[in-house]
């Protein structure tokens, strides 16, 4: 039952696009489906279990979803602080209802198709903000919005029952608002951040700080160069660092990322991180760690979370191409950047460890800004391959 519930509001999304890009909407979505029933069945054979055994994180997320569903089923208003105690709850809240509405049946499948759900609004937004950047270039918005739908990564993420693609979701909303200077967006993203990881509200509070601060002064007008880039940047995290520490006295330990010696083994094992190499070095003894092949089957699946920066990198390399066509990709650009370092030093910091799904939310956003590369890189053999 909710597997065609969510289906249907899926396929209303199609609404959203101009009418010559729903065959791509549709053709996509079916994909998409068919993706989710195969692997479903595959799962069960190989491992004899609805879940991929990859990451444990799944299992509390179904267990806080059974919780909230039977609390809604004998009549109760679930205690959503004490079932889940964290302020990352809106993803178990939806999985929550989504059993309830199922009759108090999980559905493995369900969860996967919301995700799919994501995914495509992840698109939809991909597209909008494609023509905000590049207005005066449909084969570039066309570009954006098959890539997106296609993009390895959240299609591969989007199988397994986590958050990650909501995060992504609500980041690209958050830029699109940045981007559009759009403060309901803003606003709207911040607030589902908050709900389903704490951080994120962090974070976008001080990219927008940062982004008024520094991104409009520096990059709206001068040229660019990799000098101002990197001074930026530092500035960038002195100030989000001493914002978030002072107003915040529980985050007061990110001030050890000042020090020098702590800013050059971040900011190292950020490039590192960044362009998906971490896995030549982790630590394999670790508890519900993927041997060296599975890690490099992985990206090799997933390989936009190689080629995407590589291509951002490019970008930058390029200026004096992009920049100046686009000039909205110099400010864009840096926000990104700045995003991913605050985001990926909370978890730094935090925890000491990083992970291919921790810039998973920035990949579609990656994406939308490079490609003007990927038009350039297929030229007029992939126009004609997509457009009638």
């Amino acid at each position: 039952m909710t597997s065609l519930f969510i289906i249907s509001i899926t396929i209303c999304l199609i609404f959203f696009l101009p009418k010559k890009y729903w065959s791509y909407f549709l053709v996509s979505y079916l994909i998409k489906v068919l993706l989710t029933i195969l692997v479903s069945s595959i799962i069960i054979l190989i491992w004899n279990s609805e879940l991929i055994p990859t990451n444990p994180d799944q299992t509390w997320y179904i267990e806080t979803a059974k919780t909230i569903s039977d609390e809604l089923t004998i009549g109760h208003s679930p205690d959503y602080n004490d079932i889940i105690v964290l302020h990352n709850r809106s993803y178990n809240i939806i999985l929550g209802w989504l059993t309830y509405l199922n009759g108090g049946i999980i559905s493995i499948f369900s969860f996967r198709l919301l995700n799919c759900l994501f995914s495509m609004g992840i698109a939809i937004i991909g597209f909008y903000m494609s023509r905000k950047l590049y207005p005066e270039e449909s084969l570039l918005h066309c570009y954006t919005l098959i890539i997106l739908l296609f993009l390895p990564s959240i299609n591969v993420y989007s199988m397994f029952v986590l958050r990650d693609i909501l995060i992504a979701f609500i980041v690209i909303v958050f830029f699109y608002g940045i981007i559009t200077n759009n403060p309901i967006w803003i606003i709207v993203s911040m607030i589902a951040g908050y709900y389903t990881r704490a951080q994120i509200l962090l974070v976008m509070a001080a990219v927008i700080v940062i982004h008024l601060l520094i991104t409009k002064k520096i990059f709206q007008k001068e040229k660019f160069s990799i000098i101002k880039l990197i001074v930026a940047i530092i500035l960038g995290v002195g100030i989000a660092v001493l914002m978030i520490a002072y107003i915040f006295p529980s985050y007061a330990y990110m001030l050890t990322m000042l020090e020098s010696k702590n800013l050059v083994k971040l900011l190292s094992q950020f490039i590192i991180s960044l362009f998906s190499l971490d896995f030549l070095f982790v630590d394999l003894s670790g508890p519900n760690v993927l041997s060296r092949e599975s890690l490099t089957l992985s990206r090799i699946i997933m390989f936009d979370s190689i080629l995407l920066p590589f291509l951002l990198l490019l970008m930058f390399i390029r200026h004096k191409k992009y920049f100046r066509k686009y000039p909205a990709l110099q400010i864009s650009g840096f926000d990104l950047i700045i995003t991913m370092l605050f985001y990926f030093a909370g978890y730094w910091t935090e925890y000491g460890l990083t992970f291919l799904r921790l810039f998973l939310p920035f990949y579609p956003i990656m994406l939308v800004l490079v490609t003007p590369i990927i038009r350039d890189i297929f030229g007029k053999g992939f126009k004609e391959l997509i457009i009638k």
